[in-house]
């Protein structure tokens, strides 16, 4: 009988465990987006200062990105 109620209380502890890191992920994940989509309003560049490889290049309103996407269409005429 102690030996069941050692491993129901080591089950217990490893899934109460396993629920907490889930939910420390989750946070830092919808902090991640919560904070990208801040610094996009606000009009900051979110990538690594590389316009072309960004994924928001195309709808990006940045003078850099501008002026990178004016330089990709004087290239092609």
């Amino acid at each position: 009988m102690g030996s069941e109620r050692n491993t129901n209380r080591r089950a217990m502890l490893a899934s109460v465990l396993r629920c907490t890191a889930l939910g420390a992920v989750a946070a830092a994940g919808g902090a991640a987006i919560v904070k990208r989509r801040r610094l996009v309003a606000a009009g900051v560049c979110v990538g690594d200062g590389t316009c072309r490889d960004c994924g928001v290049w195309a709808e990006c309103g940045l003078p850099q990105a501008l002026t990178a996407r004016r330089g990709d269409h004087a290239r092609a005429q």
